[in-house]
């Protein structure tokens, strides 16, 4: 192929700020969305549609993971990955969004994130993957991310996630938490 014949899905560059292009054959032109006007109006007018077209990946999608996706969905990122490998138990139902006790020990937390974000926009692209990372699934998925969302607790998965983020040239933002509880006081 000629150089003017190039076809890429995302081309990705780096300088002061990281920029990603995404190729204009594969998504078609869309009528902004009507629930999206106000953020239109404020952020600009081609903001829905690049929302649209970006994947955002998100691993862990229970306490703040499950917020992420309630929240990107909200804002009109069009095509979601939810990677968790397992399923709600009793003790999420106080912080896995979109949980119900019907879901304890049968359904996938993925599955929660997908039943979420199509609750707000049916038109989302919601892939999931229950998967661990580093597993050969996960690493497949993530390459095709435009953002990776980290919603772990553990610091040494932090830390690989991390290590594969700076060397597949992908943006990170890490909300991990760990929480460490200490028996209450006897009174």
């Amino acid at each position: 192929m000629g150089r003017n014949n190039l076809v890429f899905r995302r081309l990705v560059i780096l300088g002061d700020t990281i920029e990603v292009w995404h190729s204009t054959q594969s998504s078609p032109r869309r009528r902004p969305r009507e629930r999206l006007v106000r953020q239109s109006g404020a952020i600009g007018p081609e903001s829905d549609a690049k929302l649209a077209s970006t994947t955002v990946a998100v691993i862990g999608v229970s306490g703040g993971g499950s917020h992420v996706i309630q929240q990107l969905a909200h804002q009109g990122v069009g095509n979601l990955m939810a990677i968790d490998d397992q399923l709600v138990e009793e003790s999420n139902l106080g912080r896995l969004i979109g949980a119900t006790e019907a879901d304890i020990d049968i359904t996938p937390k993925t599955t929660v994130a997908h039943r979420t974000a199509h609750g707000i926009d049916s038109s989302i692209n919601l892939t999931e993957s229950r998967a661990r990372f580093p597993s050969s699934e996960t690493i497949a998925s993530l390459k095709e991310a435009d953002i990776i969302v980290a919603c772990l607790d553990t610091f040494r998965a932090r830390e690989a996630i991390n290590a594969f983020c700076r060397r597949y040239l992908i943006p990170l933002i890490d909300i991990g938490i760990a929480i460490r509880s200490q028996a209450w006081p006897a009174r």
